[in-house]
């Protein structure tokens, strides 16, 4: 479900998309997989959709907000945000939101670590839509790391185009190279250092 709804946002976030959604709506995406950081408490895993709304009082940025939190409220093990603040409503930027998942404790080590083990990075990056079968792949690959038997850890966030960098661009904001990007993806895989995991 939640892979289905990425791709959908990724196909429509330029413009000149059918259906495009608005720029004042960004969106990020994690999976962190069996994360203990060798605490007391190990981290079930979980699936966190980031996306705020800059301007509700934009017909057509309140329109397209709501039509995906509504989406992400149908999918099983739904809650919201314990914030008061983090209620759809009020704006927070993307990345004091981030921040508090990624940055601060418990969430990584007193060290700034998502996790404590070795690990291995690739990213990837596509200013194309998303392809029919991506959402059936991927959600196979997590699957099996959520499931894997050798110990491995994984941490996958697609960071989504459109948004911030599609406003920044027309504005004369800013002159990255990728604000035309559709899907950042960063793939962290956290292990053990043995045979079987590190294969």
């Amino acid at each position: 479900g939640m892979l289905s709804i990425l791709q959908d946002y990724v196909n429509r976030c330029q413009d000149g998309d059918e259906k495009a959604v608005s720029p004042k709506i960004d969106l990020m995406m994690t999976l962190d997989t069996k994360n203990d950081n060798a605490t007391p408490i190990i981290k079930p895993s979980v699936i966190v959709f980031e996306m705020v709304c800059m301007d509700r009082d934009d017909p057509q940025a309140a329109k397209d907000f709501d039509e995906f939190l509504g989406r992400f409220k149908k999918l099983r093990g739904w809650f919201p945000h314990w914030d008061g603040k983090w209620d759809g409503i009020h704006h927070l930027p993307m990345s004091k939101i981030s921040l508090g998942f990624t940055r601060q404790a418990p969430a990584v080590t007193k060290e700034g670590r998502e996790n404590v083990r070795p690990y291995n990075k690739t990213t990837y990056g596509s200013n194309s839509p998303l392809k029919n079968g991506f959402v059936e792949a991927y959600g196979n690959l997590l699957d099996r790391l959520a499931h894997d038997k050798h110990d491995v850890h994984c941490v996958f966030q697609v960071g989504v185009g459109g948004g911030a960098q599609r406003r920044n661009g027309v504005a004369g904001k800013s002159a990255i190279s990728h604000r035309n990007a559709r899907t950042m993806i960063v793939f962290d895989l956290f292990r053990p250092e043995t045979k079987e995991s590190i294969a």
